[in-house]
């Protein structure tokens, strides 16, 4: 998690981080469902969450968070050239303005999405419905680090 800078985003980040990290939760478990590995005869199994959720991570008068799932990992081949990885994710945008609005960026775009709970919980639904965002990456780092690489317009 990067520092933030802005003192004035400090009061929103406290008051919607726990919302908005909740919401993509949920959001990650319905997509993608944790895996049970088996640990011995006698002992539980291990429950494996197949997702991330990166932020929040400030970038100008905005906020973001994301969460996201490698499909196929970037990885080095056997001449030491890096491969690369695919994922899918969404990101969550709060623009700290008069009156803070959220975006969500998947498969489809949803701006303009009033900064209440239930507002916003509704929106994450849209997002499930419509799919994530597939990208191609190199590295191990999420979203909200890849800048070069990704096509959608929520990281400059």
């Amino acid at each position: 998690m990067e520092k933030i800078i802005e003192p004035d985003l400090q009061p929103l980040i406290d008051t919607w981080s726990p919302i908005v990290v909740a919401g993509l939760n949920q959001l990650g478990d319905q997509r993608w469902p944790p895996h049970q590995e088996k640990q011995g005869f006698l002992k539980r199994p291990k429950v494996i969450q197949r997702f991330a959720i990166e932020g929040p991570i400030q970038r100008g008068d905005e906020v973001l968070w994301a969460v996201s799932h490698t499909i196929s990992p970037s990885t080095f081949d056997i001449r030491g050239n890096l491969t690369e990885g695919e994922r899918e994710y969404w990101i969550v945008v709060l623009s700290a303005k008069d009156v803070p609005v959220f975006r969500i960026d998947g498969a489809q775009s949803d701006a303009g999405i009033p900064a209440k709970e239930d507002r916003l919980q509704a929106a994450l639904d849209e997002a499930l419905a419509a799919g994530p965002t597939r990208d191609k990456f190199y590295g191990n780092r999420g979203p909200l680090s890849h800048t070069r690489t990704t096509r959608n317009p929520a990281i400059k």
